[in-house]
This record gives structure tokens, sequence and C-alpha cells, in this order.
């Protein structure tokens, strides 16, 4: 099983989203929320290049994976280990993403 990183802004992102659901829709929904996006991470881990470049959104080169059942958008980086740089709100602005991949 490859692995995979979260960087300090991912883990914010986690957080706030777990603080989210859980307010808004009960803790069984967000535990249910995190551990859709765990999966993904583990997937995408595992098959890396399933993602997609979004170059009208960033320049940088990362690649984007929506969350299936939420509107969550991963933003990776394909190393070993796999870098998981954001969790996107996908309701945000995709443009905002340029400038706020960095620690």
């Amino acid at each position: 099983m490859k692995s995979f990183v979260l960087t300090h802004k991912a883990e914010e992102d986690l957080d706030a989203i777990d603080e989210y659901v859980a307010e808004r829709f009960g803790n069984a929904v967000a535990e249910r929320v995190t551990e859709r996006l765990f999966e993904s991470f583990a997937l995408l881990a595992e098959q890396p290049g399933i993602g997609t470049q979004r170059l009208q959104w960033t320049s940088e080169e990362v690649l984007f994976w929506p969350v299936p059942g939420t509107p969550a958008l991963i933003v990776y980086r394909d190393t070993t280990p796999l870098e998981v740089l954001r969790v996107w709100n996908g309701r945000q602005d995709p443009r905002e993403i340029e400038g706020n991949l960095s620690e």
C-alpha cells in the first residue's frame, strides 16, 4: 500500500470540514465524510494519475480529484509519498486556489 502525507493546510481544511459537517448534519455524517476523504487519499496514493490538471485554476504542477458524494476537491502532488496540499471546498471559487497551496 502506497502512502500519503497531508500538509498543514490540508489538515486545517479537514478540521474545518469536520467541524462544519458535524454542526450542520451531526457527528455520524461528519465521520462518514472524513472516512470518504481518507478513502480518496488512499486511492490517489495507489493511482495518482487519475486526477486532472486544471491550468485555468493554477499554474502549479498539481492534480485535482473531486471526492464522490461531497463538495470536496483534493488538491495534490504526484510525489512519493503522495502530498495532499489542500482539501478545497468545491463551492469556493477554484480560481482562489492559486497562491493558497503552499504552507
